[in-house]
């Protein structure tokens, strides 16, 4: 039985004498430098995605740090990416903490990657 494709784990002799179409050498050199801008973008999506669960998370973190009376932005437990982006706003006994992501992906606005939370303030 001869296998229909030449590129065959063992090709029989006249298989392995037979030459490949002259326009397909490199053919695959060429498409991966074409996927290669779609595998970074990507990556580029799902790391942003990543960044945005952890920001989800720490934004719990720093609303029950902050719902405890006193708190304020320094006492906030997050990483300083983050913490240089906290804002805390204390309504009607409700505390808020608005955190800006990381961004990744250029040309997104900082204020499309802001992640809120609420809690009850506690009280002394």
């Amino acid at each position: 039985m001869v296998p229909t494709c030449p590129h065959a784990l063992h090709p029989p002799a006249a298989a392995r004498r037979t030459r490949r179409p002259a326009g397909a050498c490199g053919q695959a050199t060429v498409e991966l430098v074409g996927t290669l801008p779609v595998l970074a973008l990507a990556l580029a999506i799902c790391v942003q995605a990543g960044l945005l669960g952890v920001s989800v998370v720490y934004a719990q973190v720093a609303v029950d740090a902050a719902a405890r009376p006193g708190a304020q932005r320094k006492d906030l437990p997050l990483p300083a990416v983050w913490r240089d982006g906290a804002q805390i706003t204390r309504t009607d006994g409700q505390v808020t903490v608005l955190l800006r992501s990381p961004g990744v992906l250029p040309g997104i606005p900082r204020d499309r990657l802001t992640v809120r939370a609420s809690a009850e303030e506690r009280g002394a």
